[in-house]
């Protein structure tokens, strides 16, 4: 008698394929199978399929009743791949970004699913808008990882504000100051006469409007604006004259301004000065008001003080008393109109 000769193969289950058959090779005519395994698995097929990995035993019978055995291996291979996604961020400089998958599994494949349900094959796509982008690496042996890649958006403008100045007379250079509570911006100013500056408080030496753009890391900006006023304007200014005479030997000069805040210096002969807006004056000449703004600019005014010191020249005439004519008319003459007489005498 002669017994039948047996030989067997598995296989192996992997995600993608989670049954094989158990394939055997007999020789020696027409047998029965008789198959056992892991779980307390048995068939009487031929070549049946086992969804569990573990040593199997054929055993074949012929019909001579002689027997022959063989054993068939069933491995398993699902282990999952490695997998890593990165996503970024939008920014008002960066209006796209690009995500990156990588797996150190060899062989994988890759697919991208967006926020919007859009999907890629393409292992490091380009990005356009936020949100989780999810990847699902696939191994060859079709098992798979998913992991998420997050796309933040930044496109926050930054705080901004602009203060201005004002040119006077005092002072013909202002500072514009440039403010922001965001962190690490940037300053750029420009205005009247192609003016241009990155310092974040420049000086200025025109009046105008200027435009102050702040930009924020993230490349967003806001732009304010800021006033440089010019104050210029002479103060007003107004004196009176004067004259002196043997009745009036001094004189009061009276300087007045509408200007508001204005302070006085008056100037004259003989090295006259007062800070005074009235003061009395007892020379003859030229006295300069010269009255200071607050911003800065002054006007000056002049007063003229003139004197009449002419004495009168005076022409008399005497007389003789006598017994026909006991009175007599005493007569004068002055060189000056309007000039007033007192006579004395004996008696």
């Amino acid at each position: 008698t002669v017994a039948p000769v047996a030989s067997a193969t598995g296989g192996t289950l992997t995600c993608a394929q989670t049954e094989v058959f158990l394939v055997p090779q007999v020789s020696g005519g027409n047998v029965t199978f008789s198959w056992t395994g892991p779980n307390g698995f048995a068939s009487i097929q031929p070549s049946p399929m086992v969804d569990a990995p573990g040593i199997y035993e054929l055993v074949v019978t012929a019909p001579n009743g002689c027997t022959g055995q063989a054993f068939a291996e069933v491995l398993q291979d699902i282990t999952p791949p490695d997998a890593l996604a990165i996503g970024g961020t939008l920014t008002c400089d960066s209006l796209e970004v690009t995500l990156q998958g990588s797996s150190s599994t060899p062989g994988v494949t890759y697919l991208w699913q967006a926020p919007n349900g859009a999907m890629t094959t393409v292992q490091n796509p380009v990005a356009a808008m936020p949100g989780d982008f999810i990847l699902t690496v696939t191994a060859p042996n079709g098992c798979t990882n998913t992991v998420t890649a997050v796309v933040d958006l930044d496109t926050l403008p930054p705080d901004a504000s602009a203060l201005g100045d004002t040119l006077t007379c005092l002072s013909n250079t202002a500072t514009l100051q440039g403010n922001s509570a965001t962190p690490g911006v940037a300053y750029s100013w420009s205005g009247p006469g192609g003016f241009s500056s990155n310092e974040q408080s420049p000086q200025v030496t025109q009046a105008g409007i200027y435009t102050l753009t702040v930009t924020a890391p993230n490349g967003c900006t806001t732009q304010v604006e800021a006033t440089i006023a010019q104050d210029a304007d002479l103060p007003d200014v107004a004196v009176n004259d004067a004259l002196l005479d043997c009745n009036n030997p001094s004189a009061t000069l009276q300087g007045n301004s509408n200007t508001p805040g204005v302070s006085f210096s008056w100037s004259g002969p003989n090295g006259f000065s007062s800070t005074d807006p009235v003061v009395n004056v007892s020379d003859t000449g030229s006295y300069t008001l010269t009255v200071l703004a607050p911003n800065g600019c002054s006007a000056q005014a002049v007063a003229l003080v003139s004197g009449d010191f002419e004495e009168p020249l005076l022409n008399t005439s005497g007389a003789t008393l006598t017994c026909a004519e006991p009175e007599q008319n005493l007569s004068v003459e002055s060189s000056l109109p309007g000039t007033q007489f007192s006579w004395t005498g004996p008696g």
